[in-house]
């Protein structure tokens, strides 16, 4: 009997293991950029800033070092357990062999030199 409930009990803790749902940028499934193509994981960056009381945002540059056009994108996460705040698909952009392009999390300042994707949710 006892050990029928020690059993019972493992089993009960391994199903609410399993059950468990994490989402964050360790176990998120990287984003299809280009259907049919792989996506690849290049750098992840900690502490993205977002202020829009204050126009304070976090701007990446992206630049190709490729002899072909690539497909690039960037996915935001609030937090280590929570989800994608955009679609990194939509934010995506073509970038052409040795080109460079800039997402933020806000528009640029309007004298600013920078023309950023905005990579809303």
């Amino acid at each position: 009997m006892r050990k029928t409930v020690l059993n019972l009990l493992v089993l009960a803790f391994a199903m609410i293991r399993a059950s468990q749902a994490f989402a964050g940028i360790a176990d998120s499934p990287l984003p299809v950029l280009v259907s049919g193509q792989t996506t690849l994981h290049l750098y992840s960056v900690p502490g993205v800033m977002n202020d829009g009381s204050s126009n304070f945002g976090t701007f990446f540059s992206c630049t190709s070092t490729s002899t072909s056009s690539q497909t690039v994108g960037v996915e935001v996460f609030p937090t280590a357990d929570g989800g994608a705040l955009n679609n990194a698909a939509t934010a995506a952009v073509s970038l052409a062999a040795s080109a460079t392009v800039t997402f933020g999390t806000q528009n640029a300042s309007a004298s600013s030199s920078i023309r950023a994707w905005v990579l809303a949710p």
